[in-house]
């Protein structure tokens, strides 16, 4: 029996795609280790746990399919820059036909001390520009996002730069751990819904677990 994706019912044809999970960050091999790109490293991770066929180009997007115990999932990560995030994931939606409530955004968070996760059903972007701009381009905040937390900003250091910076040396094991946690949650909340996932999930989790 296919799972009810986030809660919602599935669709009756096996085949159709029944989720996007969209990882927010910027292309390009200078921002890949950088704070503002863990969106991206989230659905690698999703990727390679769910073993996702090999990432293809989609205009503005590029694109992994899995299955999750017969689920058939939609795994993109945005090239049009974080800031510009919602047309890539309006395309996404609209070529699969799904609506936004069938739409999970992974993103970081400066607001949230590094190794944290905060999920939610909808609300504001809290100031982050991709989840911003696929709010505006979807004409909804009833969408639901996986905070990653890499702050916080230090004092005297510009917050663009910052998400722009990669991670110290002493942060990375902290950072792959969250990745791993992330990456449960999303499979969480798709399996057994939202709410049991931010139960679950949100919070700090073990900084001291890494890979």
């Amino acid at each position: 029996m296919l799972p009810r994706i986030f809660g919602l019912a599935p669709f009756e044809d096996a085949d159709r795609p029944v989720a996007c999970i969209a990882g927010l960050g910027n292309p390009g091999e200078e921002y890949l280790e950088t704070r503002h790109n863990i969106g991206f490293r989230v659905i690698e991770r999703l990727a390679m746990d769910l073993g996702a066929a090999v990432p293809v180009p989609r205009l503005n997007h590029s694109l992994c399919e899995a299955r999750l115990e017969g689920a058939r999932l939609q795994l993109i990560r945005p090239w049009t820059y974080m800031n510009l995030s919602g047309a890539a994931v309006q395309l996404a939606l609209d070529l699969d036909e799904l609506l936004p409530e069938r739409l999970l955004v992974v993103c970081d968070d400066i607001a949230l001390p590094l190794g944290t996760l905060r999920l939610r059903k909808d609300g504001s972007s809290g100031g982050q520009r991709g989840l911003e701009h696929i709010i505006e381009t979807l004409g909804t905040d009833r969408i639901a996002r996986l905070r990653c937390g890499v702050g916080p900003v230090p004092e005297g250091v510009d917050a663009a730069d910052f998400v722009l910076s990669p991670f110290l040396p002493e942060e990375k094991k902290i950072a792959s751990s969250l990745i791993a946690r992330a990456a449960d949650a999303v499979r969480c909340a798709l399996l057994e819904g939202l709410q049991t996932a931010m139960n679950r999930y949100n919070g700090a989790g073990d900084p001291l677990h890494g890979e």
